[in-house]
C-alpha cells in the first residue's frame, strides 16, 4: 500500500477510508450498546457479528501466517500478523464481555 500511494495511487487512500467508515459505525453501535448513543437499529445482532468478526480474525492471524503459504498472507511480517491479531483478539474480548454484561438489555 505504501509503494502504490508513494505512485500517487488513490486505491490506499479509498481503502483506508473504507476501513475507518466501517469501524466508525462500529464503534458507534458499540457505545449506542454501552448506553453512550441512542440506540441503534438491530444493535443485538450487529454487536453479535462484529464481535464474532474480531474474534475470528483476532485468532485466524495468530495461525495463518504459520500455516498458510499464500502470498497475501507472506506480504506482511510475522510481527504484522501477531500485532493485530492479539489487537483484534483483545478488542473482541471486550466486545464479548460487554454483550454478555448487558445482553438481557440489549
Amino acid at each position: 500500500m505504501a509503494l502504490m500511494a508513494e505512485k500517487g495511487s488513490l486505491k490506499p487512500t479509498i481503502i483506508t477510508l473504507g476501513i475507518a467508515s466501517v469501524l466508525i459505525v462500529w464503534g458507534a453501535y458499540a457505545l449506542s450498546g454501552a448506553g453512550f448513543l441512542p440506540s441503534m437499529p438491530i444493535t443485538k445482532l450487529v454487536l453479535s457479528v462484529i464481535t464474532v468478526i474480531y474474534l475470528i480474525r483476532g485468532l485466524a492471524g495468530l495461525v495463518a501466517p504459520f500455516v498458510i503459504n499464500h502470498p497475501l498472507i507472506k506480504q506482511n511480517s510475522i510481527a504484522f500478523w501477531l500485532w493485530s491479531s492479539a489487537i483484534c483478539l483483545v478488542i473482541g474480548i471486550f466486545h464479548l464481555v460487554g454483550i454478555i454484561a448487558i445482553w438481557p438489555t440489549l
